[in-house]
């Protein structure tokens, strides 16, 4: 049986490399973390309403689905699911959480 040998500076960088990948999934699952913390504390202050919609829109890809499960039409779903998208967005943005999450980022 036959087996090769691996160098000891070779083993280093191959150990160091995943290393490194550890890390990076560890700071990326990390941040992850942090944006999903973020998105349901703002989800929380939406009204009834727009938590019902925005859920529905999440899982039902057809706005006309939704539209129907709610018993309300079409139009009235698109103009109120953009209403609490932007609002849900604004109040993202303008948290502390979500400047200092772009600052890592960058």
């Amino acid at each position: 049986m036959s087996q090769s040998k691996i160098h000891p500076d070779q083993m280093y960088i191959e150990g160091l490399v995943v290393n490194e990948s550890a890390h990076e999934l560890v700071d990326q699952t990390e941040e992850f973390e942090e944006k999903q913390q973020l998105f349901d504390v703002m989800f929380q202050k939406l009204g009834d309403k727009c938590q019902e919609l925005l859920k529905l829109s999440f899982t039902i890809k057809s706005m006309e689905e939704v539209a129907e499960k709610l018993n309300v039409t079409y139009g009235y779903v698109r103009k109120k699911n953009s209403l609490c998208i932007g609002q849900l967005t604004e109040w993202i943005q303008e948290s502390k959480n979500f400047k200092s999450l772009k600052n890592k980022e960058s």
